[in-house]
């Protein structure tokens, strides 16, 4: 039997590290539908990226320094939606975050800008059990 892994992350700031995410998924054995292969949909992509975790028996929620598009009428960006979708279907979440030293692409860091970050951030670290990363190929777990 396979099981289904669901990659959920803000996309042009963490690109290189969904990938490697996805290609240790797939060696591990685990389908994964990532973003990068979705085509178009009818249904609005608040929607669309929450029904494809249907079905999923593991969601890796990966976190910069952004939270990423917050849609028209919320509250919440399409990151943080999907997080909570995978939470209420009771899929098993392994949340890994961006070390808070790490160097990081001015352009993606939005800490200091959107107070939604640092707040989601510490929720998810009082929340679930937290690893950490930083250059490709240097993930850790614990406290950071």
């Amino acid at each position: 039997m396979t099981h289904k892994a669901f990659v959920s992350s803000t996309f042009e700031d963490l690109k290189e590290h969904r990938k490697a995410v996805i290609s240790a998924l797939r060696k591990a054995g685990f389908f994964v539908d990532p973003m990068e292969d979705w085509t178009a949909e009818t249904d609005e992509p608040k929607k669309f990226s929450q029904d494809r975790l249907d079905g999923s028996d593991l969601c890796v929620l990966l976190v910069g320094f952004r939270r990423g598009h917050v849609p028209k009428g919320e509250q919440l960006s399409f990151t943080q939606l999907e997080y909570n979708a995978a939470v209420t279907l009771g899929i098993d979440v392994l949340v890994f975050m961006l070390k808070e030293d790490s160097p990081w692409q001015r352009k993606f860091d939005e800490l200091e800008k959107d107070p939604g970050v640092r707040e989601w951030r510490a929720e998810l670290k009082e929340s679930k059990g937290v690893g950490f990363f930083g250059q490709i190929g240097r993930a850790s777990c614990g406290k950071e």
